[in-house]
């Protein structure tokens, strides 16, 4: 009878051990996404940002060009494919 309570007390620790694990496992996969999450939305701005500053430089070569009145040098981007 004493080693079937040894087994059951050794089974019970492993149990334990067992569970904070996966609550562990869990809680570490929870905060993985969440700063993945965190990256994606980070770089979703960055990316705007970029968009809007290169948008931005678009106009104001597109206003130099319409001034000058020399239509002649046209960037890439103006040229249509």
């Amino acid at each position: 009878m004493e080693k079937y309570r040894e087994t059951d007390t050794a089974i019970a620790e492993a149990k334990d051990a067992y569970e904070k694990f996966i609550e562990d496992d869990r809680l570490w996969l929870a905060q993985l996404h969440h700063e993945m999450a965190l990256h994606d939305m980070a770089q979703a701005k960055s990316d705007a940002e970029a968009e809007g500053r290169r948008r931005a430089r678009l106009k104001a070569e597109r206003r130099v060009v319409l001034l000058r009145g020399s239509p002649k040098v046209r960037p890439k981007e103006w040229q249509k494919a």
